[in-house]
């Protein structure tokens, strides 16, 4: 029953801290080259990796100049280790990790702005509205 309790609190505490990331980065020509030669060894890769990570992807898309495009649940080190494992074997450039939030979050954070909106003073001591 403890065992339980403990992984339902850490699956809820990583919950509370998981993000979604837009993750890019740029296949090189002659690794591009390799993976559309045998498409199902980078499935299986990925998904290995995304469960050691215990995080989740949803579907990557592709560009036509090698780009690939990657919405990744998980927490920022989670993100971060990801980054370092598809850019160390040095067939991708160009790796970019951006935080992602909802319109929803987006919209509460406008809600509470205005409240401390007459606390700020910027720097050429006129207010922002």
């Amino acid at each position: 029953m403890k065992n339980n309790i403990q992984a339902l609190t850490m699956k809820l505490v990583r919950a509370m801290f998981m993000a979604q990331s837009m993750v890019t980065a740029t296949y090189k020509d002659s690794s591009f080259a390799g993976m559309s030669n045998n498409p199902h060894q980078w499935r299986d890769a990925i998904r290995k990796i995304l469960s050691t990570l215990d995080t989740s992807l949803d579907t990557p898309h592709m560009a036509r100049d090698g780009k690939l495009f990657m919405e990744v649940s998980g927490t920022t080190e989670v993100v971060c280790a990801l980054m370092i494992v598809i850019g160390a074997p040095g067939s991708m450039t160009d790796i970019n990790v951006v935080e992602l939030f909802s319109v929803g979050q987006q919209q509460r954070w406008m809600k509470s702005a205005p409240a401390v909106m007459d606390l700020y003073k910027s720097a050429h001591g006129q207010k922002n509205y």
